[in-house]
């Protein structure tokens, strides 16, 4: 029955009694490596099941179990679809996948530049769908990580007419491109979806070159920058883009927002109507542009109503994210600009708290200084009431004050929520007392189970044990800014103990801390990043070195200096 003479058992289960139709229910619910590696050799039945109904068409490359991993491959690897690869792996080689559609590279780390290579230039590229480079930013700061791309092979051989992609996805936010003169590159008239990560937004324009048959752009770049030379944008009326979706990087803030520059809506604006003929969805992130004034682009209405919006004759979905640098605004009045024949007529509604304004419902992954449900205003009020699913895509959340009363309500609102921040340096408001804080978190029996990170940024770990040991059952990442460590006889230490598996410590005395105490801390660790500047110890940073290199740590860590270079261990 394969390439190897494993013998299937005949053992019979309760959950063996259960019809097909049940059985195929539950798989559909689980993985495809979870339906492998759980079912694949319990019995000659579920054996057959999974291969009749093909449940492994598409499987993630193994990072532990590789033995019994590989016995499974051997069975099925011929059939395999699309293969996700979280790890730098050389053990298995993509000739056991001869129909190999798509390649997912997935990890935020440990994808070097020779992995990559040996699959541009291997066969199976060639006859690939699709192929995504990407990194999850939810959880970490990836540009901590050591990172070598060879770029200018990458896009040769995507823009290129001896593929077959049809999707190319590079998304990852540990290096974007920067595009310099690149030579060979061709048209490929297969390519309908980019997702790029690029460097300056301009250099969009010199790779669409190479995609007439565009459907589907997705670009997260710097914006184009007041007081830059004005640029000639290339007239691209021959590509249908059908949907456009834009994040604008944050990082020119720097360490001073007052150093910032302003975002050019003029060449913005000349950009994307290039595709108004035919553009059905746009979506503009802006949160990373400096925006000083509520009566400028996108704060009034009227203004983005008649300036854009209108040129864009085919449009049918429009969602924005925005924020304003000013220190007070007029939150009715600028909603008041939305509330005209046009906006209604298209059913376009926008939200706003603090000093952000967004569309509605809420369309985008991450939501930031939230304080209360109550506090959202919207220029259609009855969407806050009325819509169940206004924030369903919600996936991190930054609490500008933080109220464990808000948990269950974060539950039902919120359900695909898996990043929390608290940010305690900001709101002095936010530190409650102790006991307090305990005899809320007693009384609550609410369990967050998809959550699996979080972020504070001063306060103390001791102050949130209960809410983090009794809500947060599947926490794994942890990211701790100048916050105090729980005791080492704390019930909250054992438990992190247990669980974490991805650490980054930001702080001189929180490294110094976790340095002198890390003998029973997070023993569990898979990934460790620690932050700190020129003022550290260099004593402290030689026992770092010594120790970890003898510690059992499951993967590569990394020891950082604050905007500078990584020591891997």
């Amino acid at each position: 029955m394969g390439n190897n003479n494993t013998r299937i058992p005949k053992s019979h289960t309760w959950f063996e009694q259960l019809p097909t139709e049940i059985i195929l229910e539950i798989f559909d619910y689980l993985s495809c490596n979870d339906v492998m590696y759980t079912f694949f050799y319990l019995n000659e039945r579920l054996n057959k099941l999974i291969l009749q109904h093909e449940c492994y068409l598409s499987l993630e490359l193994p990072i532990s179990n590789l033995m019994f991993s590989k016995n499974i491959f051997l069975e099925v690897a011929s059939k395999i679809q699309s293969l996700n690869i979280i790890k730098n792996d050389s053990s298995i080689s993509l000739k056991l996948f001869p129909n190999l559609k798509s390649i997912i590279m997935s990890s935020p780390y440990n994808l070097v530049e020779q992995q990559l290579e040996t699959i541009l230039k291997s066969d199976q590229f060639k006859k690939l769908h699709s192929l995504k480079i990407k990194c999850n930013e939810l959880f970490f700061t990836p540009s901590f990580y050591d990172y070598s791309l060879n770029q200018v092979l990458l896009l040769q051989k995507v823009f290129n007419n001896e593929n077959s992609l049809n999707i190319f996805e590079y998304s990852s936010c540990i290096q974007s491109f920067s595009l310099k003169p690149i030579n060979h590159l061709k048209l490929n008239l297969n390519l309908h979806s980019l997702i790029l990560n690029l460097r300056q937004f301009m250099d969009l324009f010199f790779l669409i070159e190479y995609t007439p048959n565009l459907k589907y752009l997705n670009i997260k770049s710097n914006p184009p920058y007041e007081y830059h030379e004005q640029n000639q944008w290339l007239n691209n009326n021959k590509i249908k883009l059908k949907q456009f979706y834009l994040t604008f990087n944050d990082t020119m803030y720097g360490m001073n927002r007052f150093t910032a520059r302003r975002i050019d809506f003029h060449q913005l604006i000349n950009a994307i109507t290039q595709f108004s003929s035919s553009l059905l969805c746009l979506s503009l992130n802006l949160i990373g542009c400096f925006i000083t004034s509520s009566n400028d682009l996108p704060f009034n209405g009227i203004q983005l109503q008649q300036q854009f919006l209108q040129l864009m004759t085919q449009l049918k979905q429009f969602h924005l994210f925005a924020v304003l640098t000013q220190d007070r605004i007029d939150m009715k009045r600028i909603l008041s600009t939305f509330q005209n024949e046009f906006w209604f007529n298209h059913n376009w509604i926008v939200g706003m708290h603090d000093k952000y304004l967004y569309t509605l419902p809420f369309h985008f992954d991450k939501f930031y200084d939230f304080i209360d449900f109550d506090y959202i205003y919207s220029s259609n009020p009855k969407i806050l009431i009325n819509n169940p699913k206004i924030w369903f895509n919600v996936k991190y959340i930054k609490f500008k004050k933080f109220n464990l009363d808000l948990l269950k309500l974060i539950k039902i609102h919120m359900p695909q929520l898996l990043v929390v921040s608290i940010d305690y340096f900001n709101d002095s408001e936010n530190t409650e007392d102790l006991h307090i804080i305990q005899n809320k978190t007693n009384n609550m029996n609410i369990r967050l189970d998809r959550i699996t990170t979080v972020h504070l940024t001063c306060g103390s770990l001791e102050n949130e044990k209960q809410w983090l040991m009794n809500s947060l059952p599947n926490l794994k990442h942890l990211s701790l800014t100048h916050t105090e460590l729980p005791l080492l006889k704390s019930e909250l230490t054992f438990k992190l103990n247990e669980k974490i598996e991805r650490l980054v410590i930001d702080g001189n005395l929180i490294v110094e801390q976790f340095g002198k105490r890390s003998y029973i801390y997070f023993s569990n660790l898979q990934d460790l990043q620690l932050k700190f500047d020129w003022k550290f110890s260099s004593d402290i940073y030689n026992w770092y070195a010594e120790t970890y290199k003898s510690r059992h740590l499951n993967d590569r860590n990394n020891i950082c200096w604050k905007n500078s270079v990584i020591v891997s261990l």
